[in-house]
Order: structure tokens, then C-alpha cells, then sequence
């Protein structure tokens, strides 16, 4: 099995060992992207710099092969992350500990050092969301009164922890439609930001709430979904993304994973936080996007190769999507 080495540096960012499959178009000077290219896969990892201290990562690739990250100089930081679909398997901190996660698990986690190995399995959606808040940071969001915080969190935020710590649950439903909201943020520049910081905010209030409460969902898979009705909505996704010029209906799509129509929606909205046109409809876009900025084609070219039939309906979708025109995002190349 082939493996494909990714390094990353807190200065720097991504870089691929052999010098390619990933380039790094800079969105504006808080936002930057990191696309898949060639044979090492598709989509983007895409991170946002909020406000000081204050990051949120979110992934959206498929990889073809085995891919380890390996991280060199990480800092240590609290992250409040969300596994929405794939597989890891991390080795972090100097103890080495073990850290995996599969898709439909949230949770919390630190680590004092917090730089590693993260092998992420290929032919898997790789779909997640994390917010990296430093001590200091988590500190003043609290007006340094951390005293209404649960003992381990507050032993974190006082600088008073030096092991590792890890709270896994599964992921809620209510936490679905502010993560599918940062994925598919319909704002440009300042509008932006604070939309996503607001959902990023609204996503760590849950967590702090379910953290505190002895109830609700956990990593035990009460609420996540089967593995067996897991593996069948990627291998639907992938049949649905495969060909986005001619996608197969959802009745065909449906029959391939043997599930009904409506079990498939609903697997989808578990797996991915939407349903199965509506994926669609969004990948077509962001591989639109790619499209445009990276690969510089027309608006019409990328139209039909994502498979709209009208320029007009493309550039309205492309539109509320983004907030920009697509003939404006090609210019930006």
C-alpha cells in the first residue's frame, strides 16, 4: 500500500515530501486553502485564523492513497474538533499516545506538546471541523473567571494540566446544521469571518453543555450512525460524486447502497449534515471553485463540466454559494 508523507509546520503550513499535490492560493490574510491535486487526491483543507489564538481548520478531501501528516512544532492548544466523516489513527505528545477517530465522534481534546504522526486511511471521505483556541485565549473568553468551568477544563485554562486530555462523544444532532453552515459559509470577507466565528462559538457552547451534563450522546455509538449504514453512504457518496456531469438519480443511487430513498437522506444528514442533493449540489460547486482559481477555466467550461446545463442557474447557485460571481472568482486567479 502506498503512503504519501504531508508536513506541517505551525509557520508554514503544508508541504508535500515529494514536492507536489498540494498548492496554497491565499484567500485573504486570515483565510488560506490547501488543494489536493494530481494523484495525491481531491478537495481542500481550508484554515481561517479568526482572531488571535483563535483557529478553525475544516477538511472536505478524499485521498487516493494513505496519507501521514507529520507535524513537527505544534503548539499546545485546546481543540474543540468535530470527526464528520473518514478515519485516523493519530500518535501525538512525547508518550506517543494513540488518538483515533472515526466519522460521527466530537469531542475535546489537549495535549501539552502536540506534534505527531495523523495517518488518515484513503478511499474514505475525510470530512471534519476543528477549533483551536490557546490557553490564553480560552482564559479570556471566560473574563479570565474560568471558576464556571468544569475542574478539567478550568485545570487546562489555569495552565495546570500536563498530560493529555481527550472527552469523545458522538456527534448531536443539533450540532449538524451550524457544522454544515461553516462548511458551506454563503458570505464573503468581514461578513464572513464573523459568521463563522459566531457558528465556531455556537459549536463550542454545545460541547461545554454537553460536557457538563452526565447525558446525552456519547462515543459509544448510541447516536452514530451504523458502520454498516456508514460504509454504504460513502460508497453512495462516491458513486454520486464520481461523474458530477452525469450523476446517477437518487432512486439509482439509492438501490446501489441498498437503502430507501429516505434512509439514504437521512444517512446522509447523519454522515455529512445534509442530504444527498444537497451534497451534490455542493460539491459541484466547490469543485466549480477549484475549477476557476486554480485550474483557470471559463465559466461556461466550468459550468458544464460540473453538470449545469444553464450558465445562468450555474452563476446564481455559484453565487449564493460564495457571495461572489463566478466570473469574478475566475479573475482572482
Amino acid at each position: 500500500m502506498t503512503t504519501h508523507t504531508i508536513h506541517y509546520s505551525h509557520q508554514h503550513g503544508f508541504s508535500s515530501a515529494e514536492n507536489s499535490g498540494l498548492i496554497l492560493p491565499v484567500l485573504n490574510r486570515y483565510e488560506s486553502n490547501w488543494y489536493l491535486k494530481g494523484g495525491l487526491g481531491t478537495g481542500r483543507i481550508h484554515r481561517a485564523r479568526l482572531r488571535p489564538g483563535f483557529d478553525l481548520w475544516t477538511a472536505d478531501c478524499l485521498f487516493n492513497h494513505t496519507v501521514e501528516v507529520v507535524s513537527e512544532d505544534g503548539e499546545a492548544s485546546l481543540s474543540f474538533f468535530f470527526f464528520m466523516s473518514g478515519a485516523s489513527v493519530a500518535t501525538v505528545g512525547p508518550r506517543a499516545d494513540i488518538f483515533a477517530l472515526q466519522g460521527g465522534q466530537q469531542g475535546i481534546c489537549y495535549y501539552p506538546q502536540s506534534g505527531g504522526v495523523n495517518r488518515v486511511a484513503s478511499s474514505v471521505p475525510l470530512r471534519f471541523v476543528a477549533i483551536e483556541v490557546d490557553l490564553d485565549r480560552l482564559a479570556a473568553g471566560f473574563d479570565d473567571d474560568v471558576s464556571c468551568m468544569p475542574e478539567s477544563l478550568r485545570r487546562i485554562a489555569e495552565h495546570r494540566c500536563n498530560g493529555v486530555f481527550r472527552h469523545i462523544r458522538g456527534i448531536a444532532p443539533g450540532m449538524t446544521h451550524a457544522l454544515n453552515q461553516i462548511m458551506n459559509c454563503p458570505y464573503q470577507g468581514m461578513g464572513r469571518k464573523l459568521y463563522i466565528e459566531g457558528r465556531c462559538l455556537e459549536l463550542i457552547a454545545c460541547q461545554l453543555d454537553q460536557f457538563a451534563s452526565p447525558e446525552g450522546p456519547t462515543a459509544d455509538g448510541r447516536t452514530v450512525i451504523h458502520p454498516t449504514d456508514a460504509k454504504q453512504t460513502e460508497r453512495a457518496r462516491d458513486l454520486l460524486v464520481r461523474d458530477l456531469e452525469n450523476p446517477p438519480d437518487l432512486k439509482a443511487l439509492a438501490q446501489s447502497a441498498g437503502m430507501s430513498h429516505p434512509k439514504l437522506n437521512r444517512c446522509f444528514r447523519q454522515v455529512y449534515g445534509m442530504t444527498a442533493f444537497e451534497y451534490l449540489r455542493n460539491e459541484r460547486l466547490h469543485r466549480a471553485r477549484e475549477m476557476l482559481e486554480i485550474q483557470g477555466l471559463t465559466v461556461t467550461e466550468t459550468a458544464y463540466s460540473v453538470g449545469y446545463g444553464s450558465i445562468s442557474h450555474f452563476s446564481q447557485a455559484f453565487k449564493k454559494q460564495f457571495g461572489v460571481s463566478p466570473g469574478i472568482c475566475g479573475k482572482l486567479n
